[in-house]
């Protein structure tokens, strides 16, 4: 058995699951369970800073876990990925005025880890580019190019998808 294992134990001191590595386990049948999703794709339409946050917190926890992350940048989302412009993303409540009160690491900087670390890959909506007349050359680096709902939506297929 590689990777790590794992061994939750119940009540009566029986085994639950043997985790088998991240994402996999055997249950009490010997048949595998997964666990986590092995592709999660993030569709980001959002601008406001909790929802960037908390999407960019995810993208990094689940690479970091091994699993494939797909990221789709869209409508509101898509701003904060231009080239020279680094609009401040908005706060809707309490926790995102916190945030930015205590220097909490920016969204921007986490879905960077999780590309760097973790090998996510961030897509930009190919319609908002065309409605906002953006460039492919205006995206910032990490943003591995255009991609069309279509596109997302077949990649993002027998995985999870999570929208903010």
């Amino acid at each position: 058995m590689g990777g790590c294992a794992l061994r939750l134990i119940g009540a009566l001191g029986q085994p639950l699951l043997l985790m088998r590595h991240p994402g996999v386990a055997l249950n009490l049948t010997g048949r595998e369970e997964h666990t986590m999703p092995n592709r999660l794709s993030l569709l980001c339409v959002s601008g406001s800073r909790e929802k960037m946050q908390m999407a960019a917190m995810v993208a990094a926890t689940a690479g970091a876990l091994g699993t494939e992350v797909i990221v789709f940048l869209s409508m509101n989302a898509l701003g904060y990925f231009v080239r020279g412009e680094a609009p401040k993303a908005p706060a809707e409540g309490d926790m995102g005025r916190l945030m930015a009160e205590k220097n909490v690491p920016s969204f921007r900087h986490l879905f960077e880890q999780a590309k760097d670390l973790g090998g996510a890959r961030l897509y930009a909506c190919s319609m908002a580019m065309d409605l906002l007349g953006l460039e492919e050359g205006r995206l910032e680096s990490c943003i591995e190019g255009p991609m069309g709902m279509t596109r997302f939506l077949s990649d993002a297929s027998g995985g999870q998808i999570l929208v903010f």
